[in-house]
């Protein structure tokens, strides 16, 4: 697994940061369940509705909801945004989140979403940090990257996401660019 975007939460900006939280289009999950993520759809909703979404622990807010126990956020989503792989979230960390992603107890994201019969992500409800992900996606946990938040890749592993990348898409039928499959994976950083 190649580790694309990785949060450094000792970073001094690590308190709002990007992380992507679910793939664009058709997926699989580690347990089998078929799902189906279109970014734009997701973040519309997101825009009617006008309500930071939580981050929690463990999908704690939805489990914990139900028996009527607390359940704190770790974080805030306060933006949405769709981009050539996947959704994209812009958190405001809390601290506890914060402290969850440096001691890396909680290395993963996995979103909590309603979708309709044939699998169709139809809105986002919340954001696990999770030390076992549905969805099989880049850890954002990892050891510290001194003074940033997004660790750089070195040429070679770039260039060989960003192919793996362009074929996914083509397999798709989806025409684009090394130069856009090389923004689309390294989240449109490049150091």
């Amino acid at each position: 697994m190649n580790h694309l975007a990785m949060l450094d939460a000792t970073a001094v900006d690590a308190t709002e940061a990007w992380i992507k939280v679910a793939p664009r289009g058709s997926v699989v999950t580690r347990d089998g369940r078929s799902y189906r993520f279109d970014p734009e759809t997701l973040v519309a909703r997101f825009a009617t509705d006008r309500v930071d979404l939580p981050v929690d622990l463990d999908h704690a807010i939805s489990i914990k909801a139900k028996l009527g126990e607390r359940a704190d956020a770790v974080g805030w989503v306060k933006q949405l945004e769709s981009r050539l792989d996947g959704l994209y979230a812009r958190v405001e960390w809390l601290q506890t989140g914060l402290s969850a992603l440096a001691s890396r107890t909680h290395r993963f994201i996995s979103p909590t979403f309603h979708h309709d019969a044939s699998g169709a992500a139809t809105w986002l409800h919340s954001i696990a940090l999770v030390a076992a992900p549905a969805l099989s996606m880049p850890a954002i946990a990892s050891a510290s990257v001194a003074n940033s938040a997004v660790a750089p890749l070195d040429p070679a592993t770039l260039a060989a996401a960003a192919h793996d990348y362009l074929d996914a898409r083509a397999a798709l039928g989806v025409r684009m660019t090394f130069a856009d499959a090389v923004l689309a994976v390294s989240g449109g950083t490049i150091d």
